[in-house]
């Protein structure tokens, strides 16, 4: 008797569990078994053919006394449960949605919450996993590795799953995304494919990516693995630095500054046609189309320098491929920095013209003793060399030059305004002491006029 009650219960499961396992190709019976919401429907499945077989027992079909009857009763209950759970009594049309009336839709609805506790679940664990054995690993040498290992080890893999395997690569290969992104990407898909167990055994043979030579590989306390510069380290070789704020157009541009800064723009433009010409960038037709049309779209620029197309070329090119590669395609194109000053100062020398006494200007023989030392220092001129030269991005603002320095002619007019002020100075003194001058000469004359009139007066009167 107890036997056909457990029969009907692990019927009723079993059913219900084939459907969950059709649903998860990554490892399903771990998903399963860790997941509660997964528990509740196979218990509920469970507890669905239990009743349906109570019921077959009381109906005039239920003898107890027959064995073969009973077995029969318990597969009939435990999928009697499973059709019951997805019947649907009628259909309504909401709008332009369909929407079925009966158990099947609470089931349905069901079952879509356990989807999504199982896969936010899942997915933890799949990042974790991924991570752990793709990371650092070279994609383009990874991908041909993987494809051969799983195509030679599966034999009854179809056609249709090695061209979805292929197209899903593929797909990766042409995303414009950094070399570790689209390999995590091939971990994913291997994972799907193969599981867990074959990707790690698979991950220990794939090919990595060779660390630069001022790069260094360091382990925290967690078992992270990390690729840092080696001037970040100290001598113990602990992280000593880090700029966690850098954003991903900061570095770019810093880096595109540090490989192209001081290059000729047709220098840069045949290396570039060279790339594309040997397939190095773009991974399509269409992608290079839309890279020379990017391309032309800077070099037709009339409101921009010469260098800042430079840089424009360079944002362009490194929008399509990752620092590695770009700075393997153009490393040793710059300028070195003494170059760039001396050729800014010649520059400057040749706008400011020769000095009268045929000295270079950053030779100047004029001197100035510096206090507190008894030497002289010689004082370089102007050359407008030391100023820093300001530039502005290819699509933003408008070019900011140096400040310009003061010529000789402005010079010679602020000597001038200032000869003429002093002068001016001088005949205003000059008229102010001629007119005090003049002032006391008529208050004597006024005077003198007085003493006469009244000695004139007294004589008179003596005489009268």
């Amino acid at each position: 008797m107890d036997f056909f009650w457990l029969l009907a219960f692990a019927v009723g499961i079993g059913t219900s569990l084939i459907e969950l396992l059709s649903r998860y190709r990554d490892d399903p019976f771990t998903v399963i078994a860790t997941s509660l919401w997964a528990w509740v429907y196979l218990l509920l499945n469970g507890t669905m053919a239990i009743a349906a077989y109570f019921i077959l027992l009381t109906s005039a079909y239920g003898d107890l006394e027959a064995q073969p009857a009973g077995v029969s009763l318990a597969f009939v209950a435990g999928l009697s449960a499973a059709v019951v759970l997805r019947s649907r009594v009628f259909t309504a049309h909401v709008g332009d949605e369909q929407i079925s009336i009966g158990p099947g839709y609470v089931i349905d609805q069901l079952l879509n919450v356990i989807d999504a506790q199982i896969d936010r679940q899942r997915a933890l664990q799949r990042v974790q996993i991924v991570v752990a054995v793709m990371k650092g690993k070279d994609f383009d040498g990874a991908k041909t590795h993987a494809s051969t290992m799983i195509t030679g080890s599966r034999q009854n893999l179809t056609l249709q799953a090695q061209q979805d395997l292929a197209n899903q690569i593929r797909e990766v290969a042409d995303r414009k995304i950094p070399n570790q992104e689209r390999s995590y990407a091939l971990g994913f898909i291997l994972l799907d494919f193969m599981g867990e167990s074959f990707l790690r055994a698979v991950a220990k043979h794939l090919p990595e990516v060779p660390l630069g030579e001022d790069e260094a590989m360091v382990v925290e306390a967690n078992g992270t693995e990390l690729i840092v510069k080696t001037s970040e380290l100290t001598n113990t070789g602990k992280i000593v630095q880090r700029n966690w704020g850098a954003s991903m157009p900061v570095d770019r541009a810093d880096l595109v500054q540090e490989l192209l800064r001081g290059v000729e723009l047709p220098k840069l433009n045949a290396r570039i046609d060279q790339l594309m010409a040997r397939g190095e960038l773009g991974h399509s037709e269409s992608e290079r189309m839309a890279l020379r049309y990017e391309i032309d779209r800077v070099l037709n620029r009339e409101d921009t320098t010469e260098e800042d197309k430079v840089f424009g070329l360079g944002f362009v090119v490194h929008q399509n491929i990752d620092r590695r590669r770009f700075r393997e395609m153009f490393d040793g194109m710059a300028t070195p920095a003494s170059e760039r000053r001396r050729g800014r100062a010649t520059a400057a020398e040749s706008q400011l013209g020769p000095r009268p006494d045929g000295l270079r200007h950053e030779q100047s023989s004029a001197s100035r003793k510096k206090a507190g030392t008894g030497k002289h220092e010689a004082l370089r001129e102007d050359s407008n060399a030391d100023r820093p030269i300001t530039g502005r991005h290819p699509t933003i603002g408008a070019p900011a030059g140096p400040m310009p320095a003061a010529s000789t002619v402005e010079g010679s007019v602020s000597e001038s305004m200032v000869d003429g002020a002093a002068a001016e100075t001088t005949t205003r003194g000059r008229a102010g002491r001629s007119t005090t001058r003049g002032r006391r000469r008529r208050r004597t004359e006024e005077s003198s006029e007085d003493a006469g009139s009244s000695a004139s007066t007294t004589a008179g009167g003596r005489t009268h």
